[in-house]
């Protein structure tokens, strides 16, 4: 029964170590998905908003980021605390989405504005009146139109998820009486 407990215990420390090995072996070798320069969209408790911001390199378990917007700041962020990845896979090419709001928004303001003509000016024959329901539909496909062109000029970047590499790690407990494993 000794030998048996003895023998548990080294089979025990042995794959302690071993275990221990394996994750300095694989914390060493991580490498993100993502090639140098290009642009992500990073999330992570420490930051207030996604951060949109170039990715330079792999520091250790600390992913490097350079922003290019108005703070334009180096940032530095553990592996570990981020929790997605996207990478920007170029500007939405469909329209659609923003041509008919910009179109519903210009055509509503046109109504108005065309109503609110035809019942406020009287043409220059005092005999004629303008028909406020036919001023109100020119003027508001103009406004569609002109708002659907607006519209047409919007776009948005499309971001695909990247699959974050998973790591093994060995947490002690608080309390000391033992490890937790994380992945």
């Amino acid at each position: 029964m000794h030998l048996v407990r003895k023998f548990s215990r080294a089979c025990f420390v042995i794959g302690s170590i071993a275990c221990a090995a394996g994750v300095e072996a694989q914390s060493s070798s991580l490498v993100l998905p993502v090639p140098p320069g290009a642009r992500v969209r990073v999330t992570a408790p420490s930051l207030v908003s996604p951060l949109i911001a170039n990715y330079l390199e792999m520091r250790g378990d600390t992913v490097v980021l350079v922003e290019d917007r108005a703070g334009r700041g180096l940032w530095s962020i553990p592996y570990s605390d981020i929790r997605s990845l996207h990478l920007s896979i170029g500007q939405k090419k469909n329209h659609a989405p923003y041509m008919l709001r910009g179109a519903a928004i210009g055509g509503a303001t046109g109504l108005a504005v065309g109503l609110a003509f035809a019942a406020s000016f009287s043409p220059s024959d005092t005999g004629r009146k303008y028909n406020r329901v036919g001023t109100g539909v020119i003027v508001a496909g103009a406004g569609a139109v002109l708002g659907a062109v607006v519209g047409s000029r919007f776009s948005a970047e499309n971001w695909s998820p990247i699959t974050l590499p998973r790591r093994l790690s060995l947490v002690p407990l608080p309390n000391g009486a033992g490890i937790r494993v994380e992945f």
